[in-house]
């Protein structure tokens, strides 16, 4: 997964994805430029599928922040899949 996110990350600010690691940061001073962390934040809400809120990707320090994000945001939205899918009526009244 962080492969796919290091790509993101190259593509929005034209570098190598083997230059992008887990404690790089992605906000701060060090960071990306306003613009170039939005567009990353779209890019990786379409890529995985999610959707991050401002309020927490204001959080975001790091790549490894964002990927610790999505894997959560990932393993919620499978856990909800998995709530709302339908009981077969054998399986819930015939099981033994």
């Amino acid at each position: 997964m962080f492969e796919k996110l290091a790509r993101i990350i190259a593509e929005t600010i034209n570098v190598d994805p083997s230059d992008i690691y887990p404690e790089m940061a992605i906000q701060g001073s060090d960071g990306l430029s306003e613009w170039e962390f939005a567009r990353m934040i779209i890019a990786a809400e379409r890529e995985f599928k999610i959707r991050i809120y401002d309020i927490d990707a204001a959080g975001f320090r790091t790549a490894g922040d964002l990927l610790s994000y999505i894997k959560q945001n990932k393993k919620e939205k499978e856990k909800e899949r998995d709530e709302d899918s339908p009981i077969e009526i054998d399986e819930y009244f015939f099981s033994e």
